[in-house]
């Protein structure tokens, strides 16, 4: 596993790395998260710790709870929040192997809904999208 491009080199970091964290970052090669999503994920946890000045495996459901509430006043909007949180999720469930109904209820936080585009042009559009199959090559069409 040394040798696989798929996990985050350890020989890279500065200290020891601790067997809770070796732990998650083979649950996370085992599943084979990308190496963006282990990165995410290790810092979610890291900063979480780092928030109570604790160990992740010594908190609880109530300090996630207390770490979200925290999260969402600092004004991080609801897509970066569930992202700590299906972070910490991880982590707990499949890490620490708690899959008790505490875990599994973690609140996601609803993303708030975006518009759709408006078109400038519609009747152009719908005339070069049987001749363009591409959407970006039929909006280059139309400017």
């Amino acid at each position: 596993m040394a040798d696989d491009p798929t996990t985050i080199p350890t020989s890279s970091l500065p200290r020891p790395i601790s067997p809770l964290r070796q732990r998650m970052l083979e649950d996370m090669a085992i599943r084979r998260m990308s190496l963006g999503t282990q990165r995410a994920y290790l810092s979610a946890v890291s900063k979480f710790s780092q928030h109570f000045r604790c160990s992740p495996d010594k908190l609880t459901y109530e300090d996630v709870r207390a770490w979200q509430l925290h999260l969402v006043q600092s004004g991080l909007d609801a897509g970066a929040v569930n992202s700590q949180i299906t972070a910490l999720r991880f982590f707990f469930r499949v890490t620490l192997g708690q899959r008790d109904a505490r875990t599994a209820s973690y609140p996601i936080l609803e993303r708030s809904r975006r518009s759709k585009p408006v078109c400038v042009n519609p009747g152009r559009e719908s005339r070069a999208m049987p001749v363009w199959p591409f959407r970006q090559v039929r909006v280059a069409a139309a400017e």
